[in-house]
């Protein structure tokens, strides 16, 4: 959105489908600049609140390169292929539900004692009752009381672990357990800008930008019936998670028993086992050990491989 990375301009927005909307438009005319890219693969790769930002604009991609094919939009089609999510935050009900399961029974033992757990399970009904409230309405102020009353439900336990929520294999104390901003400093030298033409400064995560979201309920809000739109329209979605990442896990879609019904296999790079894998028809889901939020910093080597064979169409190797 306006205000985080290099983006700049006087129409800050504050839902992730204004955002997606400015994209599309940056899009549009980055391709006018350079016509030789215009043609090529596009795939979408984001982590975390990407799972709101990349079922938004691989949606309106599709939809309006219909309206290009149809003759009822003058545009430049973009060759979508396919969508990347790394815990992603994409429907807060199936989120909020998944966390008591993942404290009882993640990759690394269980982290609250069965009392606390019953009680987390006990708020459930009252968050899942405020959430669909939120997506029936559409009404900000229910999607603000649900995110507020969901994240505190989650958060009162979650508190007493004493972890990392991005990386529960370490204290929420500890230092370097985050990705290194070292890029930042890369990004603010003068010659990188003049190269890229950036006319502002790096800004990562913009708080104002934060604030207009939250303030609109975008959080809420869910992508769930995008990612599905994506899979009905055959374009091959790959969901990766770092096992020890608490924020951002679970997706649930039409053919959910089907999936389920898929035989998970192990996830092979090189000689050894880098996690589990399923796939069926157009979905691909990954759990990644030893890893956190942000996934390529625990597992580059992992990361590549996967990110790699993706993009070529290649087969992911599962035994």
């Amino acid at each position: 959105p306006v205000d985080t990375g290099f983006s700049f301009g006087d129409r800050t927005v504050g839902t992730t489908e204004q955002s997606s909307k400015n994209l599309y438009i940056f899009l549009q005319k980055f391709f006018e600049k350079f016509p030789e890219y215009s043609k090529m693969n596009f795939h979408i790769f984001g982590e975390s609140y990407a799972g709101h930002y990349i079922p938004s604009i691989a949606k309106l991609i599709d939809e309006n390169n219909i309206l290009i094919n149809s003759n009822n939009l003058k545009a430049i089609p973009i060759n979508l292929q396919s969508v990347g999510i790394g815990n992603g935050w994409v429907d807060s009900k199936i989120l909020y539900k998944s966390y008591p399961d993942f404290l009882e029974f993640n990759s690394y033992g269980p982290l609250l004692n069965s009392s606390d757990l019953a009680e987390m399970r006990s708020l459930l009904p009252e968050c899942e009752q405020l959430l669909d409230k939120c997506y029936t309405t559409g009404i900000v102020k229910d999607c603000i009381s649900a995110e507020n009353f969901c994240i505190l439900a989650s958060d009162l336990y979650f508190i007493k672990t004493g972890l990392n929520p991005y990386d529960i294999r370490t204290s929420i104390t500890t230092k370097n357990t985050y990705p290194p901003s070292d890029y930042m400093l890369y990004l603010a030298k003068p010659e990188v800008m003049k190269a890229i033409g950036a006319q502002k400064n790096y800004v990562n995560c913009s708080m104002d930008t934060f604030d207009l979201f939250y303030t609109n309920g975008d959080k809420s809000y869910s992508y769930k019936a995008d990612v599905e739109y994506l899979l009905n329209r055959g374009f091959p979605v790959l969901l990766y998670y770092g096992d020890a990442d608490y924020i951002s896990k679970a997706l649930i879609w039409s053919h959910q028993s089907d999936f389920n019904n898929t035989p998970i296999k192990k996830w092979i790079v090189g000689d050894k086992s880098a996690g589990e894998i399923i796939s069926f028809n157009k979905l691909t889901f990954i759990r990644i050990y030893n890893a956190g939020h942000e996934m390529p910093f625990y597992q580059p080597v992992n990361s590549l491989e996967m990110f790699t064979k993706w993009i070529y169409n290649e087969a992911l190797t599962a035994i």
